[in-house]
């Protein structure tokens, strides 16, 4: 089973609102059957910092095993990996004219872009088997610091000692350094959908918040409906789903905890299917962290 990981976005609680999402709208170039590739970034890419959306396609190598999920891992240029959420639910686009019949699949993922260089390995998960693209380098521009002025010290005269006295060395006082205390961790907290009932015009989603921490933290699951093919609005309306009590998140590490929750994804539309998008806010006095989890569709309503 694929390990899911998620985007963090931490936050005060004062103000929380999330940088301005970036979508990058790609047509795919066919691949050949069994491959997969990025559409968005691409290989040299610079990508604005904010709330940025990962897009990649997969032809499934045999129509009876479809893609079931694809895999997003990301990593800096020393090394340190960092998380971003699967997505378990991709939704289907259809065939290749003029090769044997077989269905697109196209999957796509959100996370907060902080500046750097990155190197994006995206993979699809099919007939029980991971199958990947080459990795992408891209950038994330960043302000560049400016240097602090170094002050050039003025000498200090020296005083001439008057013959025959005896100079009375001034004591020094020795300063008392106070440690400060270390600064409090922010809350943490990933979500992933754990089952899925679809129905004509909604969805009945079963959702996990995993890897919370600390213990106290108060976790919100929450869904927001959008046309379908739409990003999430990280700035518009979602509505609280609530978590229940927390307990230890047997598949994380020591000392995370998981809660669950339940819902009903209704289609608001009347004549165009829709896509639901998770996210779990954590937070603990007056700090919220807030993470963007997977995607899933729902048909349209019958007229």
């Amino acid at each position: 089973m694929p390990l899911p990981l998620a985007g963090t976005i931490t936050l005060a609680a004062a103000g929380v609102g999330a940088a301005a999402l970036v979508v990058a709208l790609v047509i795919p170039t066919p691949a050949p059957a069994g491959g997969t590739w990025l559409d968005y970034p691409t290989a040299g890419a610079n990508v604005a910092t904010g709330l940025t959306q990962f897009t990649a396609h997969a032809s499934a190598p045999d129509p009876i095993d479809p893609v079931t999920a694809f895999r997003f891992e990301l990593s800096d240029a020393a090394g340190d990996k960092f998380p971003v959420e699967n997505d378990q639910h991709p939704s289907v686009n259809g065939t290749i004219k003029g090769l044997a019949p077989r269905t697109l699949f196209f999957g796509r993922v959100l996370w907060e872009a902080k500046p750097g260089s990155y190197s994006l390995v995206e993979g699809y998960l099919a007939e029980g088997k991971w199958t990947y693209a080459p990795a992408v380098a891209f950038t994330v521009p960043g302000e560049g610091s400016t240097p602090t002025p170094v002050q050039t010290p003025t000498p200090t005269p020296t005083s001439t000692p008057t013959p025959g006295a005896t100079p009375t060395p001034t004591p020094t006082p020795t300063a008392s350094a106070t440690a400060s205390p270390p600064p409090t961790p922010a809350p943490t907290g990933q979500v992933r959908i754990t089952s899925q009932t679809h129905t004509q015009g909604g969805n009945t989603v079963s959702a996990q918040a995993y890897d919370v921490t600390p213990v106290n933290g108060v976790v919100d699951i929450q869904l927001q409906i959008v046309v379908a093919g739409q990003s999430a609005n990280p700035n518009g309306i979602w509505t609280s789903e609530g978590c229940g009590n927390l307990g230890e998140d047997s598949t994380g590490p020591v000392e995370t905890y998981a809660c669950s929750t339940t819902m009903n994804a209704s289609n608001p539309f009347h004549s165009s299917a829709a896509t639901g998008w998770l996210r779990v806010q954590v937070t603990v006095g007056t700090t919220v962290t807030t993470s963007y989890g997977p995607s899933f569709g729902i048909s349209a309503n019958i007229h």
